[in-house]
């Protein structure tokens, strides 16, 4: 499965999936590419492991934080009707800027393929499918890794990578 074009902005839901299994160098590394969060989706981040795994990926320019523009506000107080702040500022975002999306909420990837189209979504499943994919990670590994998230609350759409 590849992941959608580069850059992708992250939403919350993903970072903590990652960050809470102690996997957040799986997902530097099968992203491979800009990674971008909105300070809205940030904000999101109540971990003390995800924020210092955050932080030490914004130290070393695997990540940038942004902010929403003026121009993106009408279609974040739109799209903030329906979803978290964070959700609205990524898709605003991304919809404007050009950007791919990575988030897991499905009335938010939902939102997204109808702003973006479905070939710039992907959420926690699609990068673990992308990392075994790209060699980053055995699929026993992956499995782990999503029994993990699993186990720490993330609601997957699926119990096994196949």
């Amino acid at each position: 499965m590849p992941l959608p074009p580069s850059p992708i902005g992250f939403d919350s839901t993903v970072l903590i999936n990652f960050g809470e299994a102690n996997c957040f160098e799986l997902l530097i590394e099968a992203v491979g590419q800009l990674c971008c969060l909105m300070r809205e989706a940030e904000l999101e981040l109540l971990s003390p492991s995800t924020q210092q795994a955050l932080v030490r990926c914004l130290d070393a320019g695997t990540f940038t934080l942004c902010e929403l523009a003026p121009s993106e506000m009408p279609k974040w107080v739109e799209l903030s009707a329906r979803l978290g702040a964070g959700e609205a500022a990524t898709i605003a975002a991304a919809a404007h800027r050009g950007w791919s999306v990575a988030i897991d909420d499905k009335a938010a990837r939902r939102l997204a393929k109808i702003e973006l189209g479905k070939h710039r979504v992907t959420g926690t499943i699609g990068i673990l499918l992308h990392a075994i994919k790209a060699g980053c990670v055995s699929h026993e590994d992956a499995q782990q890794r999503l029994d993990r998230m699993i186990s720490n609350g993330y609601w997957s759409p699926v119990q096994q990578l196949t």
